[in-house]
């Protein structure tokens, strides 16, 4: 007799459980390894607006004047094509 699946009596074996167990563990860790591969990504596109915006730095500060020029450099950063909302 081979292993049992669940039945209309309700009964499993051991076997049964210890492998539907070990599979819910491993769909558990798959989401959290998604998680961390899409925060990742959001860590990475961040950092290549920051690296954008600090090579436009210059021409963004001698484009404004005096204080603007630092409200400019967030607008700028925040309305960059490209960037979604987290």
């Amino acid at each position: 007799m081979g292993p049992r699946t669940p039945s209309l009596d309700g009964r499993i074996d051991n076997s049964f459980y210890a492998r539907m167990s070990e599979r819910l563990e491993q769909d558990k860790l798959m989401q959290e390894i998604i998680q961390h591969q899409e925060a990742d990504r959001s860590y990475i596109n961040e950092g290549v607006r920051l690296i954008e915006l600090a090579h436009d730095a210059q021409r963004l500060f001698l484009s404004r004047s005096g204080a603007n020029s630092v409200g400019s450099w967030i607008l700028y950063f925040r309305t960059r094509p490209g960037r979604t909302e987290r």
